[in-house]
């Protein structure tokens, strides 16, 4: 499928129980695991646009016009999909690849740990989940 195309079926062209059988067929997924799969595919593009807009205002905080931040942080985001479905490596390769030993991105990536990025991300993957239950009573 392409990019968006589960979220726009859903939303626009059929009803959400038919898009999600048809997508989860596609990946071999049990159709029980549902509300499993609801933050890593139907809610992550909002969280895709959280983080684009914060790079794009911390840009923006240190002097990059908006439109070129924005740009910027919209190519560097595609750039960084493409390469994740197209290498073959994992997530955590393509990152240890893209840091220098004590150069700038690892230097960033520290704020990431010390601020508990990997911690958010678990408890907002809860959270989707556990309200998905709930909206399926």
């Amino acid at each position: 499928m392409a990019a968006g195309e589960t979220s726009e079926c859903a939303y626009y062209l059929c009803d959400a129980q038919h898009a999600a059988d048809a997508w989860m067929w596609g990946f071999g997924l049990p159709a029980e695991k549902i509300n499993e799969i609801i933050p890593v595919s139907g809610s992550s593009p909002a969280f895709f646009f959280r983080m684009a807009q914060l790079m794009t205002d911390a840009a923006v905080k240190r002097g990059i016009d908006p439109e070129t931040a924005l740009a910027l942080t919209a190519k560097t985001m595609e750039g960084a999909a493409l390469m994740l479905q197209n290498s073959g490596k994992t997530a955590g390769e393509l990152e240890r690849q893209v840091c220098s030993p004590g150069g700038t991105t690892l230097a960033a990536l520290t704020a990431f740990d010390e601020l508990g990025f990997d911690r958010m991300i678990d408890e907002a993957f809860e959270r989707c989940i556990r309200r998905a239950y709930e909206l399926g009573k």
